[in-house]
């Protein structure tokens, strides 16, 4: 009687048992999308650039008594000479000369947007066949009648003691 029943849950499990795994094809398609926004803004800040003064030598002679000679950068000499006539010499100093300038500066943003598009076809080549259904709806009646057949005496002794 044992090996009769035992013979009969060993075909059961095997009408019931697990198919092979199936490789599915994928089919990915990917889109990028990329926007580049630039942006340039030009502003005037002010500095200072020094100018540089040439060395520079004038030289005036004239028969007047007096003569006199000034700027903000040169050194002026004048004389009397024997004759009479009046010697003038101006000399620039060489130096740097700070002018107040605007000078341009240039900002430029640039943003980068990227907007990325994935889409993902799972192609499955058929529907599962009938076979196949009753394979995976019977495995769960197997289960429920072997369990109930190992616990058979443990259930009929718990329906025994309510009766």
């Amino acid at each position: 009687m044992k090996t009769q029943l035992l013979i009969t849950l060993f075909i059961a499990f095997l009408l019931c048992s697990c198919g092979a795994g199936r490789h599915l094809p994928v089919q990915t398609e990917s889109r990028d999308s990329v926007r580049v926004e630039v942006r340039e803004v030009t502003r005037y800040v002010p500095d200072t650039a020094w100018m540089k003064i040439p060395a520079q030598t004038a030289e005036n002679t004239t028969r007047d008594t007096s003569s006199h000679l000034e700027t903000d950068y040169a050194e002026s000499d004048a004389r009397i000479n024997p004759d009479g006539s009046l010697y003038h010499s101006l000399r620039n100093k060489a130096q740097e000369k700070p002018v107040p300038v605007d000078v341009p500066v240039t900002q430029k943003d640039r943003i980068v947007y990227k907007d990325r598009y994935v889409y993902d076809t799972v192609k499955v080549p058929r529907d599962l066949t009938a076979w196949q259904k009753w394979q995976m709806r019977s495995f769960w009646i197997l289960l429920s009648v072997t369990a109930a057949y190992l616990l058979r005496k443990p259930l009929l002794a718990l329906a025994r003691r309510f009766i």
